[in-house]
């Protein structure tokens, strides 16, 4: 429904009231498709954001179907992207050193309008996922995960998420991701998560220079 506030209109979505889009570097919010434009169904998920999560999965050393099941945690299924975000699959929120465009939206846990990041397309969204995940120190434990309970794990211990349940919902959606792979037969999660795909992290990590405090997330 319509919120209006300071003279604003906001539209509540999920939880959400979003604001006209901002961007830090003058421009405005992405404009075409968005993950929050897709169907929703866990299927068209899974297939259309499975070769991301490969390659994603190849540089973090993390099995793509757990990052599969992160994404659609967050977003349920991409149904609840922030709007304005693109192909924010992380709902994740913008730093001080955040260049890109961004988008405010009300964070109804810290009840606060905050900047979003906003993603013109899926692999923007991957290789600023890469450098959030691989250059924190919270994090190292997650990388080299061998199993989806490993990587949820870790991510908890390293304070990505405050919900008590993460680890569980984390892995319980994961293993509605492999049963939607185990469907479409021929596809499978580890078919480019070859030893020669894992990049060099710390090069990655100097290039991005990415500090950030993202939805339930925090980055050092």
């Amino acid at each position: 429904y319509k919120l209006m506030n300071g003279g604003k209109t906001y539209d509540e979505v999920n939880g959400s009231s979003v604001a006209p889009p901002t961007a830090s570097t003058g421009g405005s919010s992405s404009k075409g498709l968005s993950a929050k434009e897709g169907s929703g169904k866990k299927n068209d998920f899974v297939t259309k954001y499975l070769p991301v999560a490969q390659s994603v999965g190849a540089k973090l050393g993390v099995p793509p179907e757990a990052l599969l099941g992160q994404w659609a945690l967050e977003t349920d299924w991409g149904r609840k992207v922030t709007p304005g975000t693109g192909f924010n699959l992380g709902n994740i929120k913008a730093g001080s050193k955040w260049k890109g465009k961004t988008v405010m939206a009300y964070d109804k846990a810290e009840k606060s309008y905050d900047p979003y990041r906003v993603y013109e397309t899926a692999e923007q969204f991957a290789n600023d996922f890469v450098g959030l995940v691989g250059s924190s120190k919270r994090y190292k434990n997650a990388l080299g995960a061998k199993t989806p309970e490993e990587y949820f794990d870790a991510l908890k211990k390293g304070g990505y998420a405050t919900d008590p349940a993460y680890v569980k919902s984390g892995v319980a959606t994961t293993r509605s991701v492999m049963k939607e792979l185990s469907i479409n037969k021929g596809i499978s999660p580890q078919q480019s998560m070859r030893q020669s795909d894992v990049i060099d992290l710390s090069r990655a990590n100097a290039n991005q220079g990415i500090a950030s405090k993202a939805n339930e997330i925090q980055v050092n």
